[in-house]
Order: C-alpha cells, then structure tokens, then sequence
C-alpha cells in the first residue's frame, strides 16, 4: 500500500476557513456605485393689475344723463343707485411703472358719494395663489371702505384674471376742502400656505403722518396658531437691507415711557437678498388681544427695550391680532 500523509481535523478545518474567508474577500472587491443627478426648478408667485375702471366714469361738470354712468353714485357694489347729478368723479389708473401698483383717485367728492374701483388681477407667476388678506392702512375715520368681487379665500391659478372692487364711501363727518389717503393691500400667498386664522400682512410704512404702506417697500406674512399653549409663528419677509440682523416683537400699548418696554419673539439675519425667515415657538403666558407685531433693527433695541428708533427700516403691522394662550 501505498503511504501518504494526512492532515489531522483541526488543521483541515483551519485551511477550510481560510479559504471562505479569502473567498469572501474576493466577492467584496466587486462593486458598482449609481448616481442620480437630480434637478429641482421653482416656480413662482407673481401677480398684477390689469384694466381697472370705476363706476363714476363721467366728468364732475353736474350734468350727466339720468341711469347713466355719469351720474353720481350712492351705492356700493355693481349697478349701484345713482343721484340726477354728477358733480364727483373717480378715476382709476395702473402705475406707470408698476403694474403692482393702482391709484385711485376721488375729485370733488363729498358725504354720501361712493365709488367701486373695479379691477382684474393677473396670476402672472406659475404657482397658485389664495388671497390671504385685504388690509387698510392709514384709512381716515371719514372713509368707508368695502370689498366685493374677489374675496379672501379665493384661489387665483396661473393665467387666471379674476375681477375683484373696492368701493369707497364719504362720511358725513368728512371736512370741506380736505385731502384723504389710505392705501390698500391684497396679500397673495401660495395656494397650500393660505390659513383662515393666524395670519397677518406687514409692510414698510411712510410714518407721519399718514403712515400708509409703501408701494415699493419691503413687505412680509406672519403665520401663527391663534389658540394653543405656545405662540408657534411662521414669519417671512422680503425686500429688507441684506445681512442685517432684524428682531420680531411684540409692541404693547399704550406705551407711556422711553425706552419703549417690548417683547422680542425672536431674531435673525437677513440674506444677500434681503429675505429672512423665521420660525419657532414663543411663550407669551398672557393672551394677546389687538396686539400689534413688528419687525425691527435688533440693534435698536436693548435689555428689552426700544433704545433707538428707525422706523424707515421697519415693517409694521396692517392689521392687529388675537391670541388666546390655552395655558392661561
């Protein structure tokens, strides 16, 4: 017989070992790394004016034809009643430069008189917009004014031109030989942002005496739950000095001292562009009722307080708010 040497068990099973382990080795090195490029477009949210007119379109010589445009209205709303004379007139007309922007002007006008602006707004962007807000800033307490046609909630598709109105009212209270302005504002907003409550408008404002919203200025949306525990706010703005650190407050009133005592709810930098955005939870501990927010240099204010005063780089409020704190 022939002899031959045999390895004992365990050195078999050791080899044995080795050699899976080594396979395994061998089927690691073999690999394929996929890559995906992806690429996002945005759309946007944009909007303008187009082919506005009012309900007055006759000169205010007082003399017009009786059911006629020309005279004088004494009603709001479409085909409103009229008076036998038109002595007022009320132009409507779009900026020259400015399709965001429409001025409207009332001549000769006197108590009892009205005048509906009528407009069409353009969803010129590639997003939808819902009308988040109509807000009136500076409205003398002489003047009425209504909404009518296009209403806060509706949605605006891209392309769509639904028409909306105004329609202004002169009080009796209104003074003889007196100029009155106000200015009015439609916040648009993307159509899965709208909110029924906990929204407000801020605009920068042209201070005494009026303190109107200005047409060019910066602007910005505050969204916030009106009933919970915490005060959880959603703020974007935009058209601000860039790289500047801004804080969002709280302005209580009356204020009866300087430095002005206010609330920072929180603060933050604005981009290159000018944006900033802000978002968290604030713990008031008390409910807020007519309660006004506005956004302002943190430089201008120390230990709590209203140190400096630059309204020219603010946003104030277009409207006031309610918050009902649930834990008080």
């Amino acid at each position: 017989m022939f002899g031959r040497n045999t390895f004992p068990a365990s050195t078999f099973f050791m080899v044995l070992l080795v050699a899976l382990a080594l396979l395994g080795v061998g089927y690691g090195l073999w690999s394929k790394v996929l890559f995906i490029d992806g690429t996002v477009h945005t759309g946007n949210v944009n909007a303008e004016f187009l082919n506005p007119f009012t309900d007055d379109d006759g000169v205010g010589d007082g003399v017009c034809g009786i059911g006629t445009g020309s005279c004088d209205p004494k009603e709001p709303g479409p085909n409103p009643g009229r008076y036998d004379k038109g002595f007022a007139d009320c132009t409507a007309e779009l900026d020259e430069t400015d399709p965001q922007i429409l001025n409207v002007v009332i001549a000769n006008g006197y108590p009892s008189y009205w005048c509906t602006v009528w407009f069409t707004v353009e969803n010129t962007g590639t997003v939808p917009v819902k009308v988040q807000a109509y807000n009136l800033t500076g409205l003398p307490e002489v003047l009425d004014v209504e909404q009518t046609g296009l209403l806060i909630g509706d949605q605006i598709d891209p392309d769509e031109e639904p028409q909306g109105g105004l329609s202004i009212h002169i009080k009796q209270e209104a003074d003889e030989t007196e100029d009155y302005s106000f200015t009015a504002a439609i916040t648009l907003v993307q159509w899965n942002e709208y909110q029924e409550d906990g929204a407000m408008a801020l605009c920068a404002k042209s201070g005494d005496p009026d303190w109107t919203c200005e047409p060019d200025g910066a602007t910005g949306v505050l969204y916030f739950d009106p009933e919970a525990s915490t005060f959880d706010y959603d703020f974007d703005a935009e058209g601000l000095d860039p790289n500047t650190n801004y804080s969002l407050i709280f302005y209580p009133e009356p204020q009866t001292i300087w430095p002005w005592p206010v609330t920072v709810i929180a603060s933050g930098t604005s981009d290159a562009d000018g944006d900033i955005h802000l978002l968290g939870s604030f713990n008031f501990n008390a409910d807020l009722t007519d309660a006004k927010i506005w956004l302002v240099l943190s430089a201008d204010i120390v230990g709590g307080n209203m140190t400096g005063w630059n309204p020219g780089e603010y946003l104030f409020e277009q409207t006031l708010i309610d918050y009902n704190d649930l834990d008080v």
